[in-house]
């Protein structure tokens, strides 16, 4: 299985997060709230966080 993994730091990741995944749900099938998204694209699912630092 193919991974890959990014990290943005902005201050209004969420309201980003929420616009992205407005965007992408005119075409793919897309779920989001609290600070988490994921878009269903046909090569894969993208899954995104805001604010959480993960270790």
């Amino acid at each position: 299985m193919l991974t890959a993994t990014t990290r943005c730091e902005t201050p209004n990741a969420g309201k980003y997060l929420q616009q992205l995944c407005k965007h992408f749900a005119h075409k793919v099938e897309v779920a989001y709230g609290d600070g988490h998204g994921q878009c269903r694209f046909s090569c894969g699912t993208a899954t995104m966080n805001a604010g959480l630092e993960r270790t």
